[in-house]
């Protein structure tokens, strides 16, 4: 595996890290699969859809649009 020098982590509400962006493209901590990408803070599926938006903290706030939990459906591997 690649080692990653600056990443920025995504965290569930447990606080637990489950995903991380590096140069914009956000990877799922546990297969280091792609799942999408961010923008301004903003949460992309890899299909365009926008899933929630990053706190400065790390957690994601669900955004207008998208069920609250779709971006950790996406984490998971449950689509988004």
């Amino acid at each position: 595996m690649k080692k990653v020098l600056n990443k920025l982590c995504i965290y569930d509400a447990g606080g637990t890290e489950v995903a991380y962006v590096t140069n914009g493209i956000i990877y799922a901590t546990s297969s280091g699969q792609k799942i999408g990408r961010i923008l301004g803070g903003v949460i992309y599926g890899v299909d365009g859809q926008a899933l929630g938006r990053r706190t400065p903290f790390g957690s994601v706030r669900g955004i207008e649009g998208a069920s609250p939990d779709a971006f950790m459906r996406l984490v998971k591997g449950d689509g988004g």
